[in-house]
Protein backbone atom coordinates (compact mmCIF):
# COMPACT_ATOMS: atom_id res chain seq x y z
CA UNK A 1 0.00 0.00 0.00
CA UNK A 2 2.86 2.36 0.82
CA UNK A 3 4.53 1.59 -2.53
CA UNK A 4 1.32 2.42 -4.41
CA UNK A 5 0.97 5.70 -2.52
CA UNK A 6 4.56 6.64 -3.35
CA UNK A 7 4.04 5.75 -7.01
CA UNK A 8 0.91 7.92 -7.12
CA UNK A 9 2.80 10.80 -5.49
CA UNK A 10 5.68 10.54 -7.99
CA UNK A 11 3.23 10.36 -10.91
CA UNK A 12 1.37 13.44 -9.69
CA UNK A 13 4.55 15.47 -9.24
CA UNK A 14 5.86 14.38 -12.65
CA UNK A 15 2.63 15.24 -14.48
CA UNK A 16 2.31 18.61 -12.74
CA UNK A 17 5.92 19.50 -13.53
CA UNK A 18 5.57 18.39 -17.14
CA UNK A 19 2.42 20.47 -17.59
CA UNK A 20 4.11 23.55 -16.10
CA UNK A 21 7.09 23.10 -18.43
CA UNK A 22 4.78 22.65 -21.39
CA UNK A 23 2.84 25.83 -20.54
CA UNK A 24 6.06 27.83 -20.10
CA UNK A 25 7.35 26.49 -23.40
CA UNK A 26 4.14 27.47 -25.22
CA UNK A 27 4.35 31.01 -23.83
CA UNK A 28 8.02 31.26 -24.80
CA UNK A 29 7.16 30.00 -28.29
CA UNK A 30 4.51 32.71 -28.66
CA UNK A 31 7.01 35.36 -27.57
CA UNK A 32 9.59 34.04 -30.04
CA UNK A 33 7.01 34.00 -32.84
CA UNK A 34 6.05 37.62 -32.13
CA UNK A 35 9.70 38.72 -32.02
CA UNK A 36 10.38 36.92 -35.33
CA UNK A 37 7.32 38.55 -36.96
CA UNK A 38 8.39 41.99 -35.73
CA UNK A 39 11.87 41.45 -37.20
CA UNK A 40 10.36 40.23 -40.48
CA UNK A 41 8.01 43.20 -40.81
CA UNK A 42 10.83 45.61 -39.99
CA UNK A 43 13.13 44.03 -42.60
CA UNK A 44 10.30 44.13 -45.17
CA UNK A 45 9.71 47.84 -44.57
CA UNK A 46 13.39 48.64 -45.00
CA UNK A 47 13.70 46.47 -48.14
CA UNK A 48 10.47 47.74 -49.73
CA UNK A 49 11.25 51.38 -48.89
CA UNK A 50 7.67 52.02 -47.76
CA UNK A 51 5.70 51.50 -44.53
CA UNK A 52 4.56 47.96 -43.70
CA UNK A 53 1.71 47.08 -41.29
CA UNK A 54 1.98 44.08 -38.96
CA UNK A 55 -1.40 42.66 -37.90
CA UNK A 56 -2.45 39.92 -35.48
CA UNK A 57 -5.11 37.47 -36.63
CA UNK A 58 -6.54 34.62 -34.57
CA UNK A 59 -3.61 32.30 -35.14
CA UNK A 60 -0.95 34.22 -37.07
CA UNK A 61 0.93 37.47 -37.54
CA UNK A 62 0.64 38.92 -41.04
CA UNK A 63 2.53 41.66 -42.89
CA UNK A 64 3.11 42.56 -46.54
CA UNK A 65 5.55 40.00 -47.85
CA UNK A 66 5.18 37.48 -45.04
CA UNK A 67 3.30 35.80 -42.26
CA UNK A 68 4.12 33.68 -39.25
CA UNK A 69 1.80 31.29 -37.46
CA UNK A 70 1.40 31.46 -33.71
CA UNK A 71 2.10 28.21 -31.87
CA UNK A 72 -0.91 26.20 -30.74
CA UNK A 73 -1.89 26.72 -27.13
CA UNK A 74 -3.92 28.99 -24.92
CA UNK A 75 -1.69 32.09 -25.36
CA UNK A 76 -3.47 34.95 -27.14
CA UNK A 77 -1.49 37.86 -28.57
CA UNK A 78 -2.68 41.48 -28.74
CA UNK A 79 -1.00 44.73 -29.78
CA UNK A 80 -1.57 47.55 -27.29
CA UNK A 81 -0.85 51.27 -27.57
CA UNK A 82 2.38 52.46 -25.98
CA UNK A 83 0.50 54.45 -23.33
CA UNK A 84 -2.22 53.17 -21.05
CA UNK A 85 -4.82 55.73 -22.06
CA UNK A 86 -8.08 53.82 -21.80
CA UNK A 87 -8.33 51.27 -19.03
CA UNK A 88 -11.56 49.46 -18.25
CA UNK A 89 -11.95 47.61 -14.96
CA UNK A 90 -13.83 44.34 -15.36
CA UNK A 91 -13.99 42.03 -12.37
CA UNK A 92 -11.01 43.74 -10.76
CA UNK A 93 -8.86 43.29 -13.89
CA UNK A 94 -7.69 46.21 -16.01
CA UNK A 95 -8.53 45.73 -19.69
CA UNK A 96 -7.17 47.83 -22.55
CA UNK A 97 -8.44 48.22 -26.08
CA UNK A 98 -6.02 46.54 -28.47
CA UNK A 99 -4.81 48.27 -31.62
CA UNK A 100 -5.34 46.67 -35.04
CA UNK A 101 -1.80 46.99 -36.40
CA UNK A 102 1.70 48.29 -35.85
CA UNK A 103 3.44 50.26 -38.61
CA UNK A 104 7.10 49.70 -39.52
CA UNK A 105 8.89 52.37 -41.55
CA UNK A 106 11.68 52.30 -44.17
CA UNK A 107 14.16 53.91 -41.78
CA UNK A 108 13.88 50.89 -39.44
CA UNK A 109 11.65 52.57 -36.87
CA UNK A 110 8.10 51.64 -35.91
CA UNK A 111 5.12 52.93 -33.98
CA UNK A 112 5.55 52.74 -30.22
CA UNK A 113 3.59 49.73 -28.98
CA UNK A 114 3.29 46.96 -26.43
CA UNK A 115 2.39 43.30 -26.89
CA UNK A 116 0.13 41.45 -24.47
CA UNK A 117 0.52 37.70 -24.10
CA UNK A 118 -2.74 36.67 -22.45
CA UNK A 119 -3.23 33.23 -20.95
CA UNK A 120 -5.93 31.64 -18.84
CA UNK A 121 -3.60 31.80 -15.86
CA UNK A 122 -2.19 35.30 -16.09
CA UNK A 123 -0.29 37.05 -18.78
CA UNK A 124 2.54 39.32 -19.67
CA UNK A 125 2.90 42.70 -21.38
CA UNK A 126 6.11 43.64 -23.19
CA UNK A 127 6.86 47.14 -24.49
CA UNK A 128 8.90 47.60 -27.67
CA UNK A 129 11.34 50.39 -28.50
CA UNK A 130 10.11 52.41 -31.51
CA UNK A 131 13.69 53.10 -32.69
CA UNK A 132 14.98 49.51 -32.73
CA UNK A 133 11.81 47.38 -32.40
CA UNK A 134 13.58 45.57 -29.56
CA UNK A 135 11.74 44.50 -26.41
CA UNK A 136 12.25 46.82 -23.47
CA UNK A 137 12.99 45.65 -19.94
CA UNK A 138 9.78 44.65 -18.17
CA UNK A 139 9.49 46.83 -15.07
CA UNK A 140 5.80 46.12 -14.45
CA UNK A 141 6.28 42.52 -13.37
CA UNK A 142 4.19 41.38 -16.32
CA UNK A 143 1.03 43.14 -15.11
CA UNK A 144 -0.78 45.94 -16.92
Amino acid sequence: MLVLALMALVATVTLTGTRALSDASAEGDAESAVQNAISGARRSAVAAAHPIALKVTDNSLVWEGGSLGLPPGDTKVFFLPAQRDALILVGGEALEDPIKQVMFYPDGTCDAFRVEFKRKQGGKIVAFDPWTAAPLADDTGGHP
